[in-house]
């Protein structure tokens, strides 16, 4: 594409700025507790607070983790994102959501799931393969349970895909059967309580709790402006796909509902036990964001919108000192 809009160098460093400050800063604040929750695939057998904690090792962890979803965000991203320019904005503004929450900085079950999630898309969109697509799915709610109730609604698109679904449809719930049928053979095998274990699974997944308006005033201010310029966005691009191609089309559907997936994941469960669930939408809004400011670099509103977030992240992390 020639002559292809770009976000600019001043918006790129004034990003580089916000997520140095928001990580950095994310050592200097008081976060809350965090319990560590519930993990499925790890019950009875491992204490995740042993590593959930602010010691080294957890620390250790976290940044593991951390890294390895920013090097997947950069390259799931290629069938969205067409240069490298765009790419690395959406590993920054990954950052920047994720450590908006300082938890982050500490290893939690949550970047397991995300990294999953964050691959779904790219065996999807490469070779269309469902199989792997729904496993990673499948075995992202083995980390963190509510996952699963974005498996009905994934298979119903699937379903809903006219050309060969069915065969789609078979692959997709091959792969989302797989890791279940392993992991609780596992389970009557080694602890012969699969009863027990599916009750407390269900009791995970439907512990909803709508803690958004629990956080400080500068994060719900956060996260309303990101709810305003992520519809936005998405409206830019629905818009556009009839002027693009079948490919980019189908990854910016695809990168669409992944969005809306996450975020109403985020909504529902963003109190449960305290878990910081930044991690799970960092990576989707931060590929879709990345995707409509470059799209739309030289609109006037595009640049009042990215000011608005860059500030509204800042804020949201200065509200922790102030509070």
């Amino acid at each position: 594409m020639q002559g292809r809009a770009e976000i600019g160098n001043l918006r790129t460093f004034g990003l580089l700025l916000a997520a140095l400050f928001i990580f950095v800063s994310g050592f200097f604040v008081s976060a809350g507790s965090y319990s560590g929750g519930w993990v499925p695939i790890l019950s009875g057998y491992c204490d995740i607070e042993a590593v959930t904690s602010y010691t080294g090792w957890g620390i250790a962890l976290g940044l593991l983790c951390a890294t390895l979803l920013f090097v997947s965000v950069y390259i799931v991203s290629y069938p969205v994102l067409n240069t490298e320019r765009e790419r690395i904005v959406a590993v920054l503004l990954s950052s920047s959501i994720i450590f908006t929450d300082p938890r982050a900085v500490c290893f939690n079950s949550i970047y397991l799931a995300a990294l999953c999630l964050v691959w779904v898309q790219f065996y999807v969109l490469r070779g269309e393969q469902y199989y792997i697509g729904f496993f990673l799915v499948s075995l992202a709610s083995l980390f963190f349970a509510p996952v699963i109730w974005a498996i009905p609604i994934a298979l119903l698109l699937v379903f809903t895909d006219m050309q060969d679904g069915l065969r789609k449809l078979l692959k997709a719930i091959g792969g989302m059967l797989t890791p279940y049928i392993l992991f609780l053979s596992f389970r009557y095998m080694c602890f012969d309580d699969v009863g027990e274990f599916l009750h407390a699974f269900y009791g995970e997944m439907t512990k909803f709790s709508f803690g958004l308006f629990a956080n400080h005033l500068s994060y719900i201010f956060l996260v309303l402006c990101t709810i305003i310029i992520v519809l936005r966005a998405m409206t830019q691009i629905v818009s556009g796909l009839r002027r693009t191609g079948i490919a980019e089309a189908h990854a910016d559907k695809l990168q669409c509902i992944n969005v809306l997936l996450n975020c109403t994941l985020f909504l529902m469960f963003c109190g449960a036990a305290g878990t910081p669930l930044s991690p799970l939408i960092g990576a989707p809004l931060a590929i879709l964001l990345s995707k409509y400011f470059s799209a739309q670099a030289n609109s006037a509103a595009a640049k009042i919108e990215w000011i608005i977030l860059l500030c509204a992240l800042v804020v949201a992390r200065l509200g922790y000192f102030i509070s």
